[in-house]
């Protein structure tokens, strides 16, 4: 009798020790594995050039690690719109803005074939200018529809690859959408900068 009582308990201790047990047997989750690394704009100004504004600036690095894949967007005409439709709003607008490069191209070819054709005589010249200002009003058209930096917010972004630890690194934000709408410069930005670490 006092055996089976022994075995039952060593049974009973054997069992309470591995439910015991197992939680301890997990790997710790530490925060930074799932932050994503802060960084510092340490400067950053605005400039505009003929008809785009872009963003000149530096951003620094102040963890023990180095970080990558590093963006830093700023959105020149947000105040004209909400965050979420100048974000929702941007892919469209960069496709647009592209389709509009190509077509626009296209138009060009068109012009550039027909001012090389030769022609006989005065009524085919006549003809031939004719075309090339229909296409030349065309061009118009088509950027004509093409989405205002007040729709998209005037994304200008800046790519960087790497930025070692505890250093800056100097950037330079452009875009396709940061239009020039008035005489007068946009208020100061901020930026919104996303990044990984460099494992």
């Amino acid at each position: 009798m006092p055996r089976r009582i022994t075995k039952s308990a060593f049974t009973i201790a054997a069992l309470l020790l591995s439910v015991v047990g197992a939680p301890a047997q997990q790997p710790k989750r530490t925060a930074k594995a799932r932050t994503a690394p802060a960084l510092k704009i340490i400067q950053d100004s605005l400039h505009q050039s003929e008809y785009e504004y872009f963003v000149k600036g530096t951003v620094y690095n102040p963890h023990d690690k180095a970080v990558k894949n590093v963006v830093i967007k700023y959105y020149v005409w947000k105040k004209l719109m909400s965050a979420a439709d100048s974000k929702r709003n941007q892919e469209d607008a960069e496709a647009a803005k592209a389709s509009v490069k190509a077509q626009t191209a296209a138009v060009d070819e068109q012009v550039a074939t027909l001012k090389a054709t030769p022609t006989a005589d005065t009524a085919a010249e006549v003809e031939k200018d004719r075309q090339i200002v229909a296409l030349r009003k065309k061009i118009l058209e088509v950027m004509a529809t093409a989405p205002k930096p007040s729709q998209t917010g005037g994304l200008v972004t800046a790519n960087l690859k790497y930025i070692p630890p505890k250093q800056s690194v100097e950037f330079t934000a452009t875009g396709c959408c940061a239009d020039v709408m008035t005489p007068d410069m946009p208020e100061p930005l901020s930026a919104e900068i996303t990044a990984e670490w460099d494992q």
